[in-house]
């Protein structure tokens, strides 16, 4: 890729494929690529994946890892791997249905694919030979038909990277993309060394693969795969990487604004029990989505709940909702926030032509992603961690907690903890090695009872000092597939876990310690 050259993002796929194999699981339900692994002739990667024991929905986690090669494995610190990959294994496989029609399909219309490595080559792909595997191409509607073969053997792959790569090449158009996400993949045989591929592409980013060997036996499927552009830049070796943040820049405000033509407004109020706020909010955008007398209309969501300020939890999450709305269903919903309502700040909001804008009297804002200058205007004191203080970790099992328990022991000192999560599965052995004492609790932390229980324990000679919140449970779906009943699956081991904790009381302040709760 622009010259340099990396681990196709095929070969993670084939690495936790393998991985599922060896655990008896059959699905990879979701894989991420977060990093590119950077390949040289001089410089030598050791490759690890890792996966989890089962849950208790029987997922197991499968995370990715490189770091330089070194023959002084004593040297070789935690701080030297690199994550380049995370998903989850399922052992929910579905067989697909042979390919008994005619190949091409009927009405299929043939393209040239004389030059598809010299043009794609002029985009920044750079293929070798053994990845040069695309050799027929046909086209109806959305739907592409290929035929990529091997020009190698298997060498051992359940499914080469290479020919799964080539069954990716008649994707990209204008720019650089490449995979980053892969869902619903299944391996459903082995050893082919030519495939008969049919895409189906949702967007420019966004597609779902079949692919059959020659007598029409499913060989792979891709339930959805998520592409993303890249530049060279990003196949640069980091160097004091900045970090972000979302803030609110004021915007020129329009003069004169009209009235707005072609949008329907619907008024959120401020506050109100969560779910009731969400589930009305859900309701109300599928049934305008849904209406076909919308089709040419947009949908101005207003709230009334200081979303640039100090935005309250109810209008947050409402926000959140209809940002991933938005990112579903472009330039068909705009959200605004005002701080009185009135029919010229809606106008002005609306004229802006911003899908999300803030209006404070007479300035309006809108949110931009900027660098956070270290200590810049910030007079604010870190949290100082107590070491002889309790600190309570929420969904402690998940990969986040424990990489939130070993950053706390290893960066910040602490020596006590309280990990929670309703399997209570054991500590990882690393952070038992690093001498910390740590105890396990079975805890369903939105459970007020069972919160109350496990909190009475804590000696207090260590009392608790402070609460990291990283419980949490995924239940995807776009906005037409999202039910109250999903929000309730989702909303329950963060939002109301959050309340229970709340309500639980801040810890009592101690010498050195942080004197508050800490709920990322």
């Amino acid at each position: 890729m622009f010259g340099t050259v990396i681990l196709p993002g095929t070969a993670f796929v084939e690495l936790a494929l393998h991985a599922a194999d060896q655990v008896g699981h059959h699905v990879l339900d979701e894989l991420t690529l977060e990093h590119p692994l950077v390949l040289t002739d001089t410089a030598h990667s050791v490759i690890q994946v890792t996966v989890t024991t089962p849950d208790t929905d029987g997922r197991r986690t499968v995370t990715i890892h490189s770091r330089p090669h070194t023959t002084d494995t004593d040297t070789a610190l935690a701080d030297d791997w690199t994550r380049h990959a995370v998903g989850t294994l399922t052992d929910t496989p579905v067989s697909p249905a042979p390919y008994t029609g005619t190949w091409p399909p009927t009405g299929a219309q043939r393209l040239d694919t004389t030059n598809t490595y010299e043009r794609l080559g002029a985009l920044g792909y750079g293929y070798g030979p053994t990845f040069q595997g695309l050799t027929a191409l046909w086209e109806n509607g959305p739907d592409l038909f290929a035929e990529v073969t091997l020009p190698t053997d298997t060498d051992g792959f359940a499914l080469h990277p290479a020919l799964l790569d080539a069954a990716l090449h008649p994707l990209p158009s204008g720019d650089l993309w490449v995979p980053f996400s892969w869902n619903g993949v299944q391996l459903h045989a082995t050893d082919a060394t030519t495939l008969r591929v049919h895409l189906t592409r949702d967007s420019d980013n966004a597609a779902h693969l079949t692919a059959y060997d020659t007598t029409g036996h499913p060989v792979i499927t891709v339930d959805d795969l998520r592409l993303q552009r890249m530049s060279p830049d990003q196949l640069a070796t980091p160097t004091n990487e900045p970090l972000y943040r979302i803030g609110w820049s004021q915007l020129p405000a329009p003069q004169n604004a009209p009235a707005p033509d072609g949008v329907t407004i619907a008024r959120v109020a401020p506050g109100g029990e969560l779910r009731d706020r969400l589930t009305e909010v859900l309701e109300l955008t599928q049934r305008f989505l849904s209406d076909a007398a919308n089709e040419d209309t947009r949908l101005a969501v207003v709230t009334q709940g200081s979303i640039a300020d100090r935005p309250d939890p109810v209008t947050a999450a409402v926000w959140g909702l209809l940002r991933s709305a938005q990112t579903e269903h472009p330039d068909r919903i705009l959200l605004i926030d005002v701080d009185t309502w009135s029919e010229s700040a809606l106008a002005t909001a609306v004229a802006t032509g911003e899908p999300q804008v803030a209006v404070r009297g007479s300035e309006v804002m809108a949110p931009r992603l900027t660098v956070v200058a270290p200590n810049a205007d910030d007079t604010t004191a870190p949290p100082v961690w107590d070491p002889n203080g309790t600190v309570l970790i929420t969904g402690a099992s998940g990969t986040l907690g424990r990489l939130v328990a070993r950053h706390l022991v290893t960066e910040h000192g602490v020596r006590h903890l309280l990990l929670l999560s309703r399997s209570g599965a054991p500590a990882p052995q690393d952070l038992l090695d690093t001498g910390a004492h740590v105890t396990v609790r079975a805890c369903d932390v939105a459970d007020r009872d069972q919160l109350a229980a496990v909190l009475r324990e804590i000696p207090e000679e260590v009392p608790l000092t402070a609460v990291v919140h990283t419980a949490g449970v995924l239940d995807d779906g776009v906005l037409e597939a999202l039910t109250p009943e999903r929000l309730d699956t989702v909303l329950r081991p963060k939002a109301d876990a959050a309340h229970a904790l709340h309500d639980a009381g801040p810890p009592p302040p101690s010498p050195g310690a942080c004197g508050r709760t800490a709920a990322p």
